[in-house]
């Protein structure tokens, strides 16, 4: 491996840690994995450890925009099934964000006048 892979490959070590550390350490996670795939843009592993993260801290806008980028990796359709995965993931956060929202806005206290 090369000095970027070996660099790269430290932070998501790192980044794992932090995400397995108690209390959640996810910001600080995503921004080492950020690094690594920074390091070696043309590994999907790193950008797939990123949507990962995004999903891990419930943000959909970055798990949609990260995936994006996973998409343009998928050379010959050898991340479909890791693509699949994430997609679905991602679909029951959003779905869960729903119904949370649809939840609160339900239970809200309505003022008649």
């Amino acid at each position: 491996p090369t000095m970027s892979r070996t660099a790269a490959d430290l932070h998501v070590i790192y980044g794992n840690y932090l995400a397995g550390s108690t209390p959640r350490r996810l910001k600080e996670a995503r921004e080492q994995m950020l690094k690594a795939a920074e390091l070696d843009p043309g590994e999907p592993q790193y950008r797939i450890n990123v949507v990962t993260i995004d999903l891990a801290m419930e943000d959909a806008g970055l798990a949609d925009r990260d995936m994006a980028v996973v998409r343009k990796l998928n050379h010959f359709g050898r991340l479909d099934t890791d693509i699949a995965n994430l997609e679905a993931g991602l679909t029951r956060l959003k779905a869960d964000q729903q119904r949370a929202e649809k939840s609160k806005t339900k239970n809200k206290p309505r003022h008649e006048t």
